[in-house]
């Protein structure tokens, strides 16, 4: 199905990135406060959690201890759910956010700009950060009718646990920090499993696993002695 939107002329490649015009899918409200800038995402009410603030469908929805419910509720005063750490996970106590200072900027349904990473090279920050501010420029010159509120980017690179490998891969961790993220339906290591050591089903074994490349050893060591089962989006 990707194949679809090269010849609907929808994805577009500039410079080091692509891009492709959507709308924001995930059950997140993103507000703005109006001196700071600084950015904080709730979730929306009623969502079912892990006790680790992951979606509980992760993971096939395997693990089922410790569930709970998201809350957001919002009035004419304050805007109180349950924050999203940038890092990637909903936390369980809430935040109050007065209604005159936070701005709604985001929100499902909303029109984004997806961003696509092609296996074409080094993921070089300077060069990441031109694709967009190129984005910028060039969909509002030569598209004004195709508006955006966000760049969004649903990828086996933007997880966290890749800043806790030794080493840290850089150009990746550099690319995920620009990012607020968030827990996604269905995650797993599955993704990354196949795109770094070619896996395709079954147990993995970190023991047998191929190193031929620094992510690949990183990746194994870290699983081998940190023991983690699965590497979540």
């Amino acid at each position: 199905c990707w194949l679809v939107h090269h010849f609907q002329g929808r994805l577009y490649a500039l410079g080091r990135l692509q891009f492709l015009p959507g709308q924001f899918r995930h059950p997140f409200r993103f507000y703005r406060h109006a001196e700071t800038r600084r950015v904080v995402a709730l979730a929306e009410d009623r969502l079912l959690l892990r006790a680790d603030g992951q979606l509980a469908g992760a993971d096939g929805g395997v693990e089922r201890r410790g569930l709970w419910h998201s809350r957001l509720q919002v009035d004419a005063e304050e805007i109180r759910g349950n924050p999203v750490d940038p890092r990637g996970r909903v936390l369980p106590d809430e935040a109050a956010l007065p209604r005159p200072e936070w701005c709604e900027v985001l929100r499902r349904g909303d029109p984004v700009m997806t961003v696509h990473i092609p296996a074409t090279g080094p993921m070089e920050p300077a060069a990441c950060g031109d694709s967009l501010r190129q984005a910028v420029s060039f969909f509002d010159a030569h598209c004004p009718d195709v508006p955006f509120r966000a760049f969004t980017c649903h990828s086996w690179l933007c997880d966290p646990q890749f800043e806790a490998l030794e080493p840290p891969p850089a150009n990746i961790v550099a690319f995920l920090r620009e990012f607020y993220l968030h827990p996604t339906e269905n995650a797993s290591g599955r993704g990354t499993l196949s795109r770094v050591f070619g896996h395709r089903g079954g147990d993995f074994d970190p023991e047998t696993a191929p190193r031929r490349t620094s992510l690949q050893r990183a990746l194994a060591a870290f699983r081998k002695f940190c023991k983690i089962s699965h590497i979540s989006l």
